[in-house]
């Protein structure tokens, strides 16, 4: 049977008709599932990056961790053996220490070129509080940092404070009304913590060129008489 004409391009016209209407159909959603893809396939890749340069940054910080471990490991040493030196004259003990600058040097150099921007670096100043007398207002007494804190340049800090609590318990437990035993408190205290504060702040500032001539070893001396003396 052979279809008119006509009917044969109508029926071309219709199924070129649904065919368009189905790809209008079909559009946006496979517009939607490329873009899902490309955006699952960027994500995938970004994580992947983001997660090697994490593991690149952590594996960096522990190896600086550890770094800064061994230098405060010789340090300490390096340290007790210049306190021996500073008690004792003996100039043996600063074989370990000149041994333990020596061996920190290059580790520190390499630290140091680690700091791309020394405006974030972050750090906080020493600083050393010794409140005048009184230390006490009515009831209310200071003791320990909050009264006399200290730089660490002669590592009595916590020794201060643990002699303030027992001579304050000493005097509270005593004869006198209160404001005559906080008085007591503080005729044996200020005078000892005073010279732990103001010596420790002189070797620290002649440690960083800010003064000249410290004798250091003498007021190392020195502290062990005065913290050897009855609080």
């Amino acid at each position: 049977m052979i279809a008119p004409a006509p009917a044969v391009h109508a029926s071309v016209a219709s199924n070129k008709t649904g065919t368009r209407d189905l790809w209008r159909k079909l559009a946006w959603p496979l517009l939607l599932a490329c873009g899902f893809l490309i955006f699952i396939s960027a994500s995938s890749i970004y994580l992947v990056i983001s997660s090697q340069s994490s593991q690149e940054m952590m594996n960096r910080a522990l190896q600086v961790e550890n770094s800064l471990r061994g230098i405060l490991a010789v340090v300490r040493i390096a340290e007790s053996e210049q306190r021996g030196y500073l008690l004792t004259g003996d100039p043996q003990y600063l074989d370990t220490y000149r041994a333990g600058i020596t061996a920190t040097a290059p580790v520190i150099a390499e630290l140091k070129a680690e700091i791309g921007d020394p405006a974030k670096v972050v750090y906080k100043a020493m600083e050393a509080v010794l409140v005048p007398p009184p230390w006490y207002s009515g009831r209310v007494v200071l003791l320990g940092d909050a009264a006399h804190a200290t730089t660490p340049h002669l590592g009595q800090g916590a020794g201060m404070a643990i002699e303030d609590a027992v001579v304050l318990a000493e005097e509270l437990n005593s004869d006198g009304s209160v404001r005559q035993q906080l008085e007591r408190y503080m005729e044996r205290r200020y005078e000892r913590c005073r010279f732990i504060v103001e010596s420790s702040e002189l070797i620290g500032k002649f440690q960083m060129n800010e003064v000249d001539e410290v004798d250091e070893k003498s007021m190392v001396e020195k502290m062990q008489q005065v913290t050897a003396q009855p609080i």
